[in-house]
């Protein structure tokens, strides 16, 4: 039996004189690539070019000229792979003939065609396929009852498209997916990554829903075209009925800019752009939605009441970029200059409107960053003034190396300004170390102890327009020093239960720290109070910096989880 064997050929032409031995010297020897001269001047571009087989068997017929290869045949040629059952080449006419579990595979472009049998030339590209399946680089698939390719560009007859991602095996995809295209005929040109459509039509869980005499759209995701979307209808209550008309400008492979009109049957149109682009550090999207219209307003009497018609806008932006050396920029943006319009629209139903940029570095052993915040509040009656901006904020997260007493160390840092044109103002900065060793005893308990000093400064100005006066601050520098020890101990006790095993862990936690530390802070960053299972536990249950919790508390509960296979409670 022959299970490889290597055959160079020039123009596919075999040696025949040769080939006898070639067999029975690959029976016996390991298979080895045979590379032949370059092509004589003159010769077909693919001259020259080697011709791998593998096979059980590989046989000739030196009458007819035809050279067989047959159980589980590979043949490779250039970027070109062909895999089957059996495999012919018929010398005289350059063609080449496979049935049988059919794959071809081009490694240009990804594509894979699955078909029962296949005539092609012997550059393994071209040719007439019989009840195939393409199968395109993004998943999708094309299945056709025959078809031809000639130059890499596949025509197709009687043809059903499936968006379907294929992942391992053609058998992934299922046979009757949710919506599908089929057309009498359809083309597919690789080289331009474009699909098309003649005499098709779109189907929904295989019910016809919309002729399309004419389609096309890229192959994959990889290629994008100018030009118009599919349009798109949607009714609400607030708006009535609406008609989307997107269109798309591929500016480059990395960049494009979607305009779309949204046409309502109760409202004034509205104009959106989404401008896209790739950076070799990450993606960054600005998108827009603008009108020019009448608004609402809320006169003295505290009646809504229509404005006069002007331009209305809302500004949408996001990207996240990577710098090197852990370094990376993350920002977000949404600003409408009409406190009414992303509501009356369904663009946002927030009524606080956020814009973010952080400056990050992560590493083994530290975090820092730098971030900024402003604020839009939408709410009707609230002054702009009165809502805070932050810039900046500090932060760095530092573990150390050295382990004193067996323990390890975390340094913290945070610093922040917040600031308002019409109300309270405040700066703080803080620096505090904790130190944190955990131990097992011999009966299986687990009992921490932690440690933590820290130092705050505050300066907070016109405590006095605080919108809460209980969270107001004293106005000028305010200073405090906080410690705190802590013990936790869990012991974790697990057994066999209804055929899977549970885990009982009673908690028990000891905190001591300063108490009356509070006074004369103000408090931005610490208003919520909510105990749960994420921070019950905390030695400072505050959300933020802001409030201490000081005093000494006991704080006692447990945990039980039971899993078993599949099933986790």
């Amino acid at each position: 039996m022959v299970r490889y064997a290597h055959v160079s050929v020039a123009a596919f032409g075999f040696a025949l004189s040769c080939l006898p031995w070639a067999a029975t010297a690959a029976a016996t020897a390991s298979a080895q690539s045979v590379v032949e001269p370059g092509p004589p001047a003159g010769a077909s571009p693919l001259a020259g070019q080697q011709i791998e087989f593998e096979s059980d068997l590989l046989t000739y017929d030196e009458n007819a000229d035809v050279v067989t290869a047959s159980g589980n045949v590979v043949v490779q040629r250039g970027g070109q792979r062909l895999t089957a059952d059996t495999v012919t080449y018929d010398r005289r006419t350059g063609g080449v003939s496979a049935t049988g579990q059919v794959l071809l595979l081009d490694s240009n472009d990804g594509n894979r065609m699955v078909a029962d049998h296949v005539e092609l030339t012997d550059t393994l590209r071209d040719g007439a396929i019989d009840n195939l399946l393409l199968i395109l680089s993004d998943g999708s698939r094309l299945a056709a009852r025959d078809g031809t390719r000639v130059n890499g560009v596949a025509r197709l007859n009687n043809v059903n498209y499936s968006p379907c991602d294929v992942v391992d095996r053609v058998t992934d995809c299922p046979k009757e997916p949710v919506w599908s295209i089929k057309a009498a005929r359809v083309v597919h040109d690789p080289v331009r990554g474009r699909i098309f459509y003649s005499r098709a039509r779109l189907e929904a869980f295989g019910i016809p829903i919309l002729a399309l005499p004419r389609l096309s759209h890229p192959d994959s995701f990889e290629h994008s075209y100018t030009g118009v979307l599919t349009p798109n209808l949607r009714y609400s209550r607030e708006l009535g009925g609406e008609i989307i008309l997107p269109y798309l400008w591929s500016i480059a492979p990395d960049r494009d800019l979607t305009a779309t009109a949204h046409l309502y049957t109760d409202v004034t149109p509205l104009a959106e752009l989404e401008y896209r682009q790739l950076f070799s550090g990450g993606p960054v999207t600005l998108g827009g939605r603008f009108t020019h219209a009448k608004g609402e307003g809320i006169d003295a009497d505290g009646n809504i009441v229509q404005t006069e018609a002007k331009f209305r806008g809302y500004i949408d932006g996001r990207g996240q970029l990577e710098h090197g050396d852990g370094w990376r920029s993350s920002l977000s943006a949404r600003l409408t200059n009409d406190d009414n319009f992303p509501g009356r629209y369904q663009i946002s139903l927030d009524t606080r409107l956020r814009s973010t940029y952080a400056l990050e570095q992560f590493r083994d052993d530290r975090y820092f960053s730098v971030r900024g915040w402003f604020f839009q509040d939408l709410k009707p009656g609230v002054t702009a003034g009165r809502t805070p901006f932050a810039l900046p904020l500090v932060e760095l997260l530092w573990r150390l190396p050295v382990r004193p007493l067996g323990g390890r160390v975390m340094l913290e840092a945070n610093s922040l300004a917040l600031f308002r044109t019409e109300g309270q103002s405040m700066a703080r900065a803080l620096a505090s170390a904790t130190w944190e060793r955990s131990l097992l005893t011999s009966l299986g308990q687990r009992i921490t102890f932690s440690a933590l000093i820290r130092g705050d400064l505050y300066k907070s100005d016109n405590g006095l327009l605080a919108d809460e006066p209980f969270y107001a601050g004293n106005d000028g520098w305010n200073a405090r020093v906080l410690s705190l020890a802590a013990a936790d101990v869990e012991w974790p006790l697990t057994g066999p239960l209804m055929g899977g095993a549970q885990t009982f862990t009673p908690r028990m936690q000891l905190v001591a720290s300063t108490n009356g530390r509070n006074d004369g802070i103000p408090n931005e960053d610490a208003r919520a109070i909510d105990l749960e299972e994420s921070n019950l536990f905390a030695l400072n249950r505050f959300s933020g910096y802001d409030r201490w919790e000081g005093g000494a508390r006991l704080t006692y509960g447990f945990d039980w989880r039971w899993a078993r296979p599949g099933l986790v409670v």
